[in-house]
């Protein structure tokens, strides 16, 4: 098409594909003023390709000659430029290449692309000097098994690598072409001496020098850690040795940035081949995949491709914790955001399978499957199909057609149950449904946990224009369906980043969305989900699961022994054995099975942690439905005294309770004493466990059960010995419930760990639905988004799994990255990890501007001084204003956060600091230092045995000091409290004394410092150890009776580098986009009531900030839930939400306290 008249800036963004180089130019507003390309088969027929490609001469073996790619180039701008182009408009040039498509380049070649002649042509200047592979392999090339089965190998597994890359290892991926180049063409991979992607060697020609790979096409390599979106070193030495990181260039660069100028650009008057200008910034080329992405959707958008094949793209809305991996799919990096992602699901049987079912049951007419599909309820009626006429990618492996039936009343009550075939009308609906329910299945599965629901689903390809498809997809993914006007995705994707990164220079905070209004090009609107269809297909997920396990189970196909995702056998597990249900399940429970915890109907009660859940009380459980038969149960092996012994919270225990670990009679405990956990014990009386034999209706439920697995042809699990071990394990918090196993699929640390233990073999199947069988236990609890360096989990285990040989690595696969086993050591049979542990250690982060005083005209500030309305002091005199404020009075928050960021701590002020935590140790009684306590309780002695102030360190802009806290045990908000009456104290210059004061019987109010900062370190386990130390001597590590000590020292190295990727780098992180810290501080600065008048440089607590029981206070502070959480999408939104509510009114309806009565305060002792 011709190019139209403009003078308004414009944007050129190229695609270069397997068979075309295609260019779209766009203005300002995103329209597109001019679309052409160069189709290589027709208009470069002299290379002889077929279309684009040449295949072998090696079995597999797919390439594109450089060289045509060169003269595309060429040709396409001679196209442009006849058809009036005006280049002298073009501000940006950015675009798409195909994916994993690889170019070698010579040593030669710096020079070459420095010295370019815009007068001649790029493929006479090139070609074939400046390349070392004359073709390079693309992304249909599969040749290259032997070299990814050696990646997997090295990395740990398929899991293992899809953990670490975001993909496990694939033929076409770029990592295993430079392998096998490397090992085939040792003197080729010498003579190169830079490694392109399609991408980066596009935006290399137009730089004139060798252009940094950008991070999403990037994460397409199995070369990347896909967390840190850099170079991982494991990674590119397995593939490419040590000299490969030099090859591929310095680290990969977000999309949408200035990468500099065209390098062989001139003036018009010169008449170049190629008259693009010299003010004409080159960005980033991505892949066409997340080009795709940008030019379609948004984040929490989907685009689906209903081609041939079937393509799932979903953008992930930034998070803190990443979307977890599996082996079938593919989770890239974002093109513009840092902790964003994209998620790919590959599907073989599209199409095909559908045009299949067509021909066969709707008479070869889209008409009529279009009528058979609307004649059919959703959900068919009790029926589903899955069809694979070839073998398919997701689930791997499978082929054929499999029809189930299902309970269409209840879904969820019963298995489904396989059949021969279903009903002829109903195949043109169950495909539909099949298809759309894989997907759908997988979504929850890969999302982090707290993903908002998704919003628009865009669909291309040919099946995209038939409404009924369009509908069937409204109503499973529960999202209005869209179709794109925009027939070049990849180009326009190309041209919004190119015009992304002209709009930065004038908006260098802004984002993708910020420039799009959040809102993708030429989508219009064609369907939305009904409420009732799509309430169907939410019963339908799980039902869909089942049936594909069923499916895959029965398949033998070489990808098959891949580790699956333990959604799907989970799920499978729970649909055959679970009685049926004294209540219907939520839909969204039972659709994300695999990211909640294990059903926990038979818990007693919840426990909340006991104070930032820093307490170590063991599980409060109740079995309502184990028989006698279960008690002391073993899953075979263990002998009867073993079974005895390891009865942890049962009756066996109560019988042992008054022994010691080593066998010494425990004297009896006299009201007050402390337990081990440095708890005091009053004179209440332990309760036993309350079991009971099954009734007739369970026996029968359990029978069923058995016959539906049989039925299936699923056979009964093997039973192996458990030995009392424990798991030493480090997470971060952010996005969980805490620590420790909830009822109602509240998602916890625990709950997540344990689904891996059963998925890996560790905890049978029989036991799989009650963690109280397996007697697990804690450590120390921590509250919802506290993080863990270290934290000891006990339980009997199965520790010798059949067919795995590293059962740590093999929990690890199961496990999201964000919670890892360091390691395990077996135990003492009466071990108990809360009982056991002898003390805590905590640390808590917080960045050092918040020991500026108060901003004078704040409320704490005008209060704390007794003139609220007035800056004169009682002398009458002016107040001495602190250096940091006195040129800024009147500045805005924004600003001040800024200086505040660059302000560092001096000598005085450290030392300050360390002289007044000093007065936390020892024994003190901290009833003020929690909630719900009053001073006669004697459980509120704490010992702190030390509280350590580390130097401040620089990260980033914002300087970070370190307190550790080692105690033998915590209260509820206990180390938050301390940290709040720390910093507030020396920030205000009242006097260290008050804190003494504070442990007096007077009641005040003592804010809470923000969750984000806090870090468990490790449990200690000294006393344990030395018994240990001590009967070990009589052992070798070989015998059975040895038992290693609980020591995190071992996995030191492990520990840290963990710390520094998912712990700091989470916590830094929200502090640099949300500024919650300051938020905190200037909620409290806002305070102008009574509650902290106990800061104060007498050191005394006045009358007036002293709370009575049962008196209303006037003006008391109310706290904010927001910093109570860890978990932040990362959006402007979300942060302007963050500071509006730390600016909200006071008489916002907020809670002072959590006001809880004397069970509940019990729960959270620790």
């Amino acid at each position: 098409m011709s190019s139209q008249t403009t003078a308004s800036p414009l944007f050129l963004g190229l695609d270069l594909s397997t068979q075309q180089l295609k260019a779209v130019l766009i203005k300002e507003d995103a329209t597109i003023v001019h679309e052409t390309s160069v189709h290589f088969s027709n208009d470069l027929s002299h290379f002889n390709t077929t279309n684009g490609t040449y295949h072998g001469p090696g079995e597999g073996e797919v390439t594109s000659p450089v060289a045509m790619w060169l003269e595309a180039i060429d040709l396409l701008f001679e196209r442009m430029n006849k058809e009036g182009v005006s280049f002298s408009d073009i501000l940006a040039i950015s675009g798409a290449g195909q994916q994993h498509g690889s170019v070698y380049w010579s040593t030669k070649a710096e020079s070459l692309l420095s010295n370019l002649d815009p007068t001649k042509s790029l493929t006479e200047q090139l070609s074939p000097d400046a390349f070392s592979l004359d073709k390079s392999p693309i992304w249909q090339d599969h040749s290259t098994e032997e070299d990814c089965v050696r990646l997997e190998k090295e990395i740990g597994g398929p899991q293992a690598l899809a953990d670490l890359s975001g993909s496990r290892a694939y033929e076409r991926f770029t990592g295993s072409q430079i392998s096998k180049i490397r090992r085939l063409k040792p003197e080729v991979y010498e003579a190169t001496s830079k490694i392109s992607l399609v991408s980066s060697f596009i935006a290399s020609v137009f730089l004139g020098a060798f252009a940094p790979i950008e991070v999403s096409d990037a994460s397409g390599m199995n070369l990347t850690n896909i967390l840190t979106g850099k170079w991982d070193d494991r990674l590119l030495d397995i593939c490419g040795g040590p000299e490969l990181k030099s090859k591929l260039g310095p680290e990969p660069v977000l999309g949408g940035v200035n990468l500099g100028k065209i390098s062989f650009a001139r003036s018009e008057t010169e008449r170049p081949t190629h008259q693009l200008l010299l003010e004409c910034m080159v960005a980033p080329f991505v892949g066409d995949n997340p080009a795709t992405v940008m030019s379609l959707s948004s984040p929490g958008d989907a685009v689906l491709s209903l081609g041939t094949s079937t393509t799932f793209l979903l953008s992930v809305p930034p998070s803190d914790i990443a979307p977890k991996r599996f082996t079938t799919s593919h989770l890239l990096a974002h093109p513009t955001s840092s902790n964003g992602h994209i998620v790919m699901l590959c599907y073989k049987n599209g199409a095909l399978a559908r045009e299949n079912v067509r021909d066969k049951y709707a008479d070869k007419h889209w008409t009529k499957f279009n009528e058979l599909v609307q004649a059919t309820p959703a959900g068919c009626a009790g029926y589903l199909a899955l069809y694979f006429p070839l073998p398919e990618i997701i689930p791997p492996g499978v082929q054929g057609e499999h029809c189930f039936s299902y309970n269409v009343a209840d879904p969820a009550k019963e298995a489904p149950k396989p059949i021969d075939d279903v009903p002829p009308n109903v195949h043109c609906r169950a495909i539909l449904e099949s298809q759309f329910l894989s997907i759908r299945s997988r979504i929850a599965a890969i999302l982090p946990p707290n993903a908002p629901h998704l919003r628009r689903l865009v669909i291309s390809g040919g099946s995209s224009a038939n409404p009924v498809i369009r509908q069937i997809a409204a109503d499973i993914f529960d999202m209005n369906v869209y179709v794109s006007t925009t027939k070049e995705a990849a180009g326009m994707g190309g041209a919004l980043l190119a015009k992304y990164a002209w709009w930065k220079i004038k908006n260098p905070q802004g984002t993708f969305e910020d420039m799009t209004g959040g809102e993708a090009v030429g989508n219009s609107r064609v369907a939305e989900p009904k409420k009732e269809q799509s309430q169907v297909y939410d019963s339908l997920v799980p039902v869909y699961t089942a049936c594909e396990e069923a499916v895959v189970a029965a398949s033998a196909t070489p990808r098959t022994s891949t580790p699956r995702s333990y959604h799907f056998d989970l799920e499978r597990k729970r649909t055959m054995s679970e009685p049926a249900p004294s209540r219907k399940r939520p839909l969204d429970e039972l659709e994300r099975e695999d990211v909640s915890e294990p059903s926990t109907s038979k818990l007693q009660k919840s426990e909340t942690d006991a104070g930032e859940k820093q307490g170590s009380e063991d599980v409060q459980m109740k079995d309502a439905t184990t028989s006698k038969a279960d008690e002391g149960h073993s899953d075979g092996g263990n002998s009867d005294s073993e079974q005895h012994s390891e009865a942890g919270e049962g009756a066996q225990q109560q019988k042992s309770a008054k022994k010691t670990e080593s066998g010494r009679p425990r004297r009896k405990k006299k009201r007050g004493d402390q337990d081990e956990s440095g708890t005091s014990e009053g004179p209440k009386k332990r309760q036993p466990r309350n079991r009971r034999r099954a009734t007739k209706e369970e026996e029968d439920a359990a029978k069923e059960r058995k016959a539906q697995a049989e039925a299936l042809g699923i056979p009964s699990a093997p039973r192996y010995p458990k030995r009392q071990s424990a798991l030493l394990i480090g997470f971060c918090g952010s996005g969980y419930s805490g620590m420790q196993i909830q009822p109602d699929n509240i998602k916890t640390i625990e709950g997540v760990l344990f689904k891996a233990l059963v998925n890996a073999g560790a905890v049978s199947q029989d036991n799989a639905d009650d963690p109280v069988k397996v007697s697990l236990a804690r450590a120390a609890r921590t509250d919802a988004g506290v993080h863990a360096a270290g934290n000891v989990v006990s339980l009997k285990m199965i520790i010798t799994v059949p067919g795995v040989k590293d059962l740590v690595a093999r929990i690890n696969e199961e496990l999201p990255p964000e919670i890892r086993l360091w390691g395990f050591v077996r135990v003492q049979n009466s071990f108990n990890a809360r009982l056991v542990c002898d003390s805590r250690k905590y640390t808590y982060y917080f960045p050092s501007y918040l020991l500026i005083p108060p901003k004078p005209g704040s409320g704490l500030y005008d209060k704390l001084r007794g003139t609220e309305d007035s800056t004169e002091s009682p002398e009458g005199q002016t107040s001495p204003i602190h250096p940091f404020w006195r040129e800024s009075a009147t500045s805005s928050h924004e600003e001040d956060l800024a200086r505040k960021r660059a302000w560092r701590v001096g000598s005085a002020d450290m030392e300050r600091l360390r002289e007044t935590v000093k007065k936390y140790e020892a024994s003190h009684n901290f009833h003020n230092f929690t909630v719900g306590r009053e001073f006669r309780d004697r459980s509120n002695i704490r010992f702190m045995k030390e509280i350590r102030v580390d130097d401040p360190v620089v990260h980033g802009d914002t300087e970070w000091i370190s307190v550790l806290f080692h105690g033998q045990s915590f209260m509820l908000h206990q180390i938050r409290k301390m940290m709040a009456a720390l910093v507030l104290t020396c920030r205000t210059g009242s006097s260290p004394e008050i804190i003494d004061e504070l442990y007096k019987a007077p009641m005040v109010f003592i804010p809470k410092m923000p969750s984000l900062g806090l870090l468990l370190e490790e449990p200690l386990f000294n006393s344990y150890n030395g018994r240990m130390t001590v009967q070990n001597e009589k052992f070798k590590p070989t015998d059975a009776d040895y038992r290693p000590l609980i020591d995190f020292e071992l996995h030191r190295e492990k520990i840290d580098a963990f710390k520094g990727e998912f712990i700091y780098k989470n916590m830094r992180g929200i502090e640099d986009r949300s500024g919650l810290f300051d938020a905190w501080v200037r909620s409290v600065d806002k305070y102008s009531g009574s509650d902290l008048l106990w800061l104060n440089r007498e050191g005394k607590v006045p009358q007036e900030c002293i709370i009575i029981k049962g008196q209303r206070r006037s003006n008391p502070f109310r706290e904010k839930r927001v910093f109570d959480t860890t978990s932040f999408p990362s959006t402007a939104i979300v942060k302007k939400q963050l500071l509006e509510e730390a600016e909200a009114a006071e008489e916002e309806e907020e809670e002072e306290e959590e006001n809880l009565d004397k069970k509940h305060l019990a729960e959270t002792e620790g």
